[in-house]
């Protein structure tokens, strides 16, 4: 079974963690780790942004946790701030697959786009995973008018099933 599991850096995606590391158990899982990062354009010149910064989560119960920051430099073009930004996803995803229990199947699958919903969508019509599973921020209101739905988008779409794990499964676990 192929799962492919989405990151965006936040307390809440990663709360999907307990699920997957049941989801190992089951005979040939193989998880594809995604997470897709903001443009370029907002780190060049060595503005890096934590994922959740970037998502703009700061400030919603999440702390930054995705990536340290570096001290800064200047880059010389785009395409030097997109591999310095796919090597920091990397980093990051790589320390999510060190969590799931030995000898779990796993590969990552960094991306630099602003629009997170239709990265993850590209990904998984070009790599057809049995499940996505998603957590979801649990936004409502003006927020999610505004900030919108990466969840909501991704299940609409159809591209593959969508196993979503919400917020309040994060509340309950700290209790």
């Amino acid at each position: 079974m192929k799962i492919m599991a989405t990151f965006d850096g936040s307390e809440f995606a990663e709360s999907t963690l307990p699920l997957l590391c049941r989801l190992a158990a089951l005979p040939g899982a193989e998880f594809i780790l995604f997470c897709a990062s903001d443009d370029a354009h907002e780190v060049r010149a060595g503005n890096m942004k934590p994922i959740d910064q970037a998502y703009g989560l700061s400030g919603q119960g999440s702390q930054p946790r995705a990536f340290e920051q570096k001290e800064p430099s200047l880059l010389a073009n785009k395409s030097q701030a997109i591999d310095a930004r796919l090597d920091q996803i990397e980093t990051y995803l790589r320390g999510i697959g060190g969590q799931l229990p030995a000898g779990s199947s796993f590969t990552t699958n960094p991306e630099v786009d602003k629009d997170g919903a239709a990265a993850i969508m590209r990904a998984a019509e070009r790599l057809a995973p049995d499940v996505i599973v998603m957590s979801t921020h649990g936004r409502t209101g003006l927020a999610k008018r505004f900030v919108g739905s990466v969840t909501e988008k991704v299940i609409q779409s159809g591209v593959a099933p969508v196993l979503v794990i919400h917020p309040q499964d994060v509340k309950d676990a700290r209790k």
